[in-house]
């Protein structure tokens, strides 16, 4: 995006989004489904959470998101403030999951994506200074993220056969995600260069794999030591297959602005 490659059909505009919106979607079913296996239990009301939780998260996400547009712009504060604010809202959204979980479901990450959204909506100037700040805090955690991810996997597991299966998966996932890309865009005005590239830009998976990867595992579920393994492997296949092929196929697939 900041060399101006697609910039004429907005290319790397959409692929952020639809990035976005993919992670929100497997963020949730992550979770809807982890908590049918952990209960052992298939039944219509277990299935109808995935959707409710969907729908309070949106709600909730905006609700928050409106908060925070307002702290914006009636409380004189500055940059640094804002972050702790939104934090500060972000993990009470997530207490706020715990607190209902019994009861009611509700996709807090989700909610966090959503105001997020809403804050970068009517508050485009600081969301840009938030972005700012957020990456620079984002380039320790992500260390600390793969270390830990990086420490709780068994090696052994992924050359075992189980981990031939997995690598197997991986590739078969690829192809069909490829496909459900190409098929979104095949009715669009983007050419076909554009299309490729941008059934490309979907194959890297990486930090939403890292960060809920152990989660089965740390809640001692029978799969947690496979679920984190799949992941491990998921984002050594695809996150330098992806990148290889978006970097150096760039410049051929993509126009280039000044």
């Amino acid at each position: 995006m900041e060399e101006g490659y697609g910039k004429q059909h907005c290319v790397p505009e959409l692929v952020m989004a639809g990035a976005s919106c993919d992670d929100i979607f497997v963020i949730v079913l992550f979770y809807s489904f982890k908590n049918l296996v952990a209960t052992s239990t298939f039944d219509a009301w277990s299935v109808g959470q995935i959707p409710i939780s969907i729908v309070s998260g949106v709600i909730l996400g905006i609700g928050v998101g409106l908060l925070m547009v307002l702290a914006i712009r009636y409380m004189k504060l500055n940059r640094i403030v804002h972050v702790i604010l939104m934090l500060g809202l972000s993990f009470g959204m997530l207490a706020l999951e715990n607190a209902l979980r019994p009861y009611f479901s509700v996709s807090s990450l989700l909610a966090i994506i959503v105001m997020a959204f809403v804050v970068g909506i009517f508050k485009k100037e600081e969301a840009k200074e938030l972005q700012k700040s957020y990456n620079g805090l984002w380039q320790g955690f992500e260390i600390l993220l793969f270390a830990l991810v990086g420490v709780a996997v068994d090696a052994r597991y992924a050359f075992s056969k189980e981990g031939a299966i997995i690598v197997g998966l991986v590739f078969i996932a690829l192809v069909f995600r490829s496909l459900g890309v190409l098929c979104s865009v095949v009715a669009t005005n983007f050419t076909w260069k554009e299309k490729l590239y941008i059934v490309f830009s979907y194959l890297p998976k990486a930090t939403v794999q890292a960060s809920i990867g152990a989660v089965a595992l740390s809640e001692g579920l029978a799969c947690g030591t496979l679920v984190l393994t799949a992941a491990v492997v998921a984002i050594l296949i695809t996150a330098p297959l992806g990148a290889i092929l978006m970097d150096n196929l760039k410049s051929k697939l993509l126009k280039r602005e000044a």
